[in-house]
């Protein structure tokens, strides 16, 4: 099966988030000297995957990094998709933007914790850690975290 990547019109909104929208993600990047890109991966024919950047001169050419302000890290893949997809997907991706920028940052979304398919394509990864916790009943979660977790969550 063929992997590919393609520039993709409009952005699906999420109508809970304000922050997800065509002109919010437009008007955030050109307030900042780019524009918003949408990215679809496919496999084959089928979307699986997707990533919003923000587009940009930098010192070296253009470049492509998260959109500012914005709500959205890239990559992201449909639920249905684990594993052997997502790795393909990565290596697919890796290679659209290494072949049309010339810099790229990613943020990636703590699902997705495997950087394998980009450094396979000779990416360099600086790894941060991020916690998520459930807030349905806040004093349940602080009970269920570990005494560094709740010191890092008051420090911040």
């Amino acid at each position: 099966m063929s992997w590919s990547c393609r520039e993709a019109e409009g952005m699906p909104a999420d109508p809970r988030n304000p922050f997800s929208s065509d002109a919010w993600l437009e008007a955030a990047c050109a307030l900042t000297g780019g524009r918003a890109l949408h990215i679809q991966i496919l496999k084959g024919d089928e979307p699986i995957g997707s990533a919003f950047l923000h587009e940009r001169k930098g010192p070296a050419g253009t470049e492509v990094c998260p959109p500012p302000f914005g709500v959205f890290h890239g990559p992201s893949w449909r639920a249905d998709r684990r594993g052997g997809d997502v790795l393909a997907g990565s290596e697919a991706l890796a290679e659209y933007l290494a072949s049309r920028y010339a810099a790229a940052t990613l943020v990636l979304p703590p699902p997705l914790a495997d950087v394998r398919g980009f450094l396979w394509k000779g990416w360099t990864a600086r790894l941060h850690y991020t916690w998520q916790i459930p807030l349905g009943d806040p004093e349940a979660a602080r009970r269920a975290c570990s005494d560094d977790v709740r010191q890092s969550v008051r420090k911040a």
